[in-house]
């Protein structure tokens, strides 16, 4: 097997780059698994305004989590921030442009895609409120329960670099 090899050697790319310098250099061009290469798939006229709630997601969740840096956050608002922060990564999905775009399920695309933008806009209220109803404590916990994925996410990755 070649793990057990003495004349090769297994690692990692960039240990590859350090030990062996590259003799060549070439450029990249641009370039997308979307029709013809290009990303029109994702940002086209139908696309536009997805992008720019996506732009004020993230320019939100920057400042948001920026403006935190040194305090210490309760526990509920720390479950808050981090539920935000998974709604943040589904509503910029590349499913919900494409599925826009090529016609497939364009109205999926757009509810899927609201539904996340509007679930993180809710979350942010009990931020502005700096409290977190029983009603809102439940909202949370449904949100949570249904979109699971990145169970260890911490909102803190979101902070402006």
């Amino acid at each position: 097997l070649l793990n057990e090899s003495k004349k090769v050697e297994s690692i990692n790319a960039s240990l590859a780059l350090e030990k062996f310098e590259p003799e060549e250099r070439i450029d990249l061009p641009e370039s997308s698994w979307g029709r013809g290469g290009k990303h029109e798939v994702w940002l086209n006229d139908e696309t536009y305004q997805l992008w720019e709630k996506i732009y004020e997601i993230e320019e939100f969740t920057e400042e948001l989590i920026s403006n935190m840096k040194d305090q210490k956050v309760p526990l509920w608002k720390e479950k808050v921030l981090n539920q935000m922060g998974r709604e943040k990564l589904l509503l910029e999905s590349s499913d919900w442009p494409f599925l826009i775009t090529t016609g497939q399920a364009k109205e999926y695309g757009y509810n899927r895609f609201y539904e996340h933008y509007n679930n993180f806009k809710d979350l942010s209220n009990y931020l502005k409120e700096d409290k977190l109803s029983l009603e809102g404590y439940k909202t949370l916990k449904k949100l949570e329960d249904k979109d699971s994925l990145f169970l260890f996410l911490n909102y803190r990755i979101f902070e402006r670099r």
